[in-house]
């Protein structure tokens, strides 16, 4: 039987969305009832087509240009309301504060005590940001172009003006120079301030299960007393070219047809949106008399260990998150699951859930297949669509789905082609899978909750004192790749890989290295589901610059071919950007794509190392790491029967002011006194 509610379960007691033609939570249930997708071909004027040319000549290859978007004509409508939209062409800032204003409409009526939390889950920087970043790159990258032409006759040099011009048109519109609305990371900190909020204020990425681990960060601050209320959930904006070359790399994309669990399914379509929800304890939320959408009874985490490769998703894994919330309680309601779309994640996730919920008739499916893949939302956009399921006391049916990868049985999970009423009149259980590039794999569990049910007073949580057992630190500046097989690390790279890792996740498996060898034989009998690794810096690593930069050379060859196709200057400047520029920079491959995802430091360390403990980053501007350590020191609150690999990168704003600049990497191992003692770990510290 399910145990009592406790007094610092966490109740539910608001909820917002701006998505693909859906800007309230009615309206997406209403497109959930009617089956509705909003997936199409992206339209031309959130991304030019000649960025998606394919010419015989290209080698960065896109294979999709399908997307579930937010309507031009709809984002103007809503910004209106926003205040202050410093920049208007800023989607996540503008997403984000659009759904925090109709939140708080929702439950402003309600006292929400002396601290209040703004932590939000968050994959990609607004594509705004990389653009700022590319304005001051532009004109040094035109020079070298125009060097093509400049002993080529006056009509050709025109037709190079021409091309040049046109194609970096985006690049020149007129950015606010403001960087602090261009990271990321300022949002929470917008919200809070807007709305009165005087808790923390961050973002987490663990990749596409970003706003499930920001919700289970909230919720912890929320059962230790540290705050009294929150905003938790995720944001995604970025449909920009260089995440649909990344994603068409590692063969990711659905070049016509997405739906999870689909035999036919081809991979998955990007989407985009902000989903956001009020957090109570719910002793809480009673007393103040909320109406409780839902208690989030538990979330847990897990990390795939040494899988095949970043973007390889594991049974073992997604069945070790499902034990740590379940065991052998295993009664449900309706799964929501991950589901993209492409084969290898769907039949990885399929068995995983089967063979953890084998012998229940259970209900599984995934929103995506209608609103598409909202990355660092994702996990909320599901949350959402199960408070709505618990409503109304229905699952909506996925007739769109013919032939599902599901086996057929009396007593195993299914998927709900047709729309599936819950009979019976007990308390509903819903479960939500989130998995992240990364091997990062999260699960809330959500119970219905009934006015007059007897809630237990929860137990104080005692302190912990927290020890560091090792550290280890190592300058950034004058790295380069080819440096990591110069250092005793025995995770081993082939150099081919190498070119295509952020310097940063590869001093991470340096320094990692250095601390775990530092420890001994106690590491070998330390359980590896029991070893965390937390990252800490700013959204947008090294790689992402890269990539963006490398891009304009990319924009204005595609340019050329899709306008001025078969003109002799157009087939120089395509043999140019394949034999010289491509040498400058890092193919982008698999191990490239991984690049640029902050939650991959994390992600790298704990797939190189064979941990299966949970796995993700947070980014608070250049406090990160303190915010990691506080959030360590939370989590050993709560289960001091772990430990923690913290990767801190040492920080500085750019002297543009547009992005930071990587120094150094830290990485300490932090554990509480007890797990130190009964593990014969040395203690180096007491962190206070």
């Amino acid at each position: 039987m399910p145990r009592p509610f406790q007094s610092d379960d966490v109740a539910i007691i608001g909820m917002s969305c701006i998505l693909p033609e859906a800007y309230d939570p009615m309206a997406f249930w209403e497109n959930l009832l009617n089956e509705k997708s909003t997936i199409g071909k992206i339209s031309e004027h959130r991304l030019k087509h000649y960025l998606l040319h394919e010419s015989e000549d290209c080698r960065l290859k896109i294979i999709s240009h399908l997307a579930s978007e937010i309507s031009h004509e709809a984002y103007q409508g809503f910004i209106k309301d926003v205040k202050d939209p410093v920049d208007r062409v800023n989607r996540l800032r503008n997403y984000a504060m659009t759904s925090a204003k109709k939140l708080m409409q929702s439950v402003e009526s309600s006292p929400r005590g002396k601290k209040q939390d703004v932590i939000l889950g968050c994959m990609n920087p607004d594509i705004v940001f990389e653009l700022q970043f590319l304005q001051s790159r532009e004109k040094a990258h035109v020079d070298l172009l125009r060097k093509l032409v400049q002993d080529s006759p006056a009509e050709e040099v025109a037709v190079f003006d021409e091309i040049i011009e046109r194609a970096l048109s985006r690049h020149s519109r007129a950015h606010i120079p403001d960087p602090g609305h261009y990271f990321s990371s300022s949002i929470p900190f917008q919200i809070a301030k807007d709305h009165a909020l005087d808790g923390e204020q961050y973002l987490v990425d663990s990749a596409c299960a970003s706003s499930l681990t920001a919700i289970d960060l909230a919720a912890q601050r929320l059962k230790l007393g540290l705050s009294d209320f929150a905003i938790s959930g995720g944001m995604e904006s970025n449909l920009g070219q260089a995440t649909y070359m990344i994603f068409s790399s590692v063969g990711a994309l659905a070049p016509e047809y997405s739906a999870p669990f689909d035999k036919k399914s081809e991979g998955l379509a990007q989407s985009e949106g902000a989903v956001f929800f009020a957090l109570k304890r719910l002793g809480d939320a009673v007393r103040d008399e909320d109406k409780i959408l839902g208690v989030i009874r538990e979330v847990a985490g897990s990390s795939d260990g040494r899988s095949a490769s970043l973007f390889q998703p594991n049974v073992e894994g997604q069945k070790l998150v499902y034990e740590k919330i379940y065991g052998k309680e295993k009664k449900l309601h309706y799964l929501e699951a991950h589901g993209t779309g492409t084969q290898v994640g769907d039949e990885t996730e399929m068995k995983s859930i089967t063979g953890f919920f084998k012998g229940e008739r259970l209900p599984v499916g995934s929103v995506k297949a209608l609103v598409g893949h909202t990355k660092g939302a994702a996990g909320a956009t599901g949350l959402l669509k199960c408070l709505l399921i618990m409503k109304h006391r229905l699952v909506p049916g996925s007739s769109y789905i013919k032939e599902d990868l599901f086996p057929d049985g009396e007593l195993t999970p299914f998927i709900n082609k047709l729309k599936h009423p819950i009979p019976g009149d007990e308390p509903l259980r819903l479960g939500i899978n989130a998995f992240g590039f990364g091997g990062t794999n999260y699960h809330l569990l959500l119970e219905e909750f009934r006015k007059g049910v007897k809630i237990t007073e929860a137990p104080p949580i005692p302190e912990v004192e927290v020890n560091l057992v090792a550290e280890s630190s190592m300058s950034l500046e004058g790295f380069e790749r080819a440096d990591f097989f110069k250092y005793d690390c025995p995770f081993k790279l082939p150099p081919k890989s190498a070119a295509g890792i952020d310097k940063a996740q590869l001093i991470a498996l340096i320094t990692a290295w250095n601390c775990i060898r530092s420890l001994g034989a106690p590491w070998a009998w330390i359980p590896k589901e029991k070893i965390n690794v937390i990252s800490a810096c700013t959204l947008a690593l090294d790689q992402v610059f890269e990539i963006a930069d490398r891009l304009i050379f990319e924009t204005v060859a595609r340019y050329g071919e899709a306008e001025f196709k078969g003109h002799p200057l157009v087939k120089r400047l395509r043999t140019y950007v394949n034999d010289e520029v491509d040498s400058w920079y890092a193919p982008i491959n698999e191990d490239a794509a991984t690049g640029v995802l902050n939650n991959v430091i994390a992600g790298r360390v704990s797939n190189a190392f064979d941990l299966f403990g949970k796995s993700y980053n947070i980014d608070k501007d250049i406090a990160s790491v303190p915010v990691a350590i506080e959030a360590v020191k939370h989590e050993l609150r709560l289960d001091p029967d772990q430990i923690f690999i913290v990767i801190g990168v040492e920080e500085i704003m750019a002297p543009h002011g547009f992005h930071t600049e990587r120094k150094a990497v830290t990485t300490r191992i932090l554990t509480s006194k007890q797990f130190a003692e009964s593990n014969e770990l040395s203690r180096l510290k007491v962190f206070v």
